[in-house]
């Protein structure tokens, strides 16, 4: 069978410095990944530093969420893998500095729930994995380890 294109994204304005008002992604899409409860939902995250949460029925022309991944001093930090627990209640933002942030998927999205610095200390998270018990979550990075972590 052939494959059909059902939606695209829409291209944010690279000249707004607040992510919540761009319309999409500003810089290229690094990671995707459906939402576990509402299947008609599909989550993005980028080099701009934001996580933004779509709908399959608004055909890509505007997210319904924003999140803006941190670092502590502020400055943007590109999304490098997501990752969205089975039970619907966290999503996981695997970053370039090698961090884990944790945040409640049905929001606020103000701030992140749990920061681990320094998850891997080679660089970026590639890829996290979360158990169905919904507390440990694996993770492999840029300095060739793959962790277990207690989140509770």
């Amino acid at each position: 069978r052939n494959a059909g294109e059902l939606l695209e994204t829409i291209k944010g304005d690279h000249y707004l410095h607040d992510m919540t008002r761009t319309k999409g992604h500003i810089s290229c899409i690094n990671t995707t990944c459906w939402h576990p409860r509402q299947k008609e939902t599909f989550l993005t995250g980028g080099d701009d530093g934001t996580v933004r949460m779509w709908s399959v029925n608004g055909q890509g022309k505007k997210h319904t969420e924003v999140i803006k991944v941190r670092q502590r001093q502020a400055r943007r930090l590109p999304v490098i893998s997501l990752l969205c627990s089975g039970d619907g209640k966290h999503l996981v933002a695997g970053c370039q500095d090698g961090s884990l942030q944790l945040y409640p998927l049905g929001g606020p999205y103000v701030r992140p729930a749990l920061i681990r610095e320094g998850a891997h200390t080679a660089g970026f998270v590639s890829c996290a994995l979360m158990k169905c018990d919904g507390h440990s979550l694996l993770s492999r990075g840029g300095d060739d380890a793959v962790r277990l972590w207690d989140i509770r």
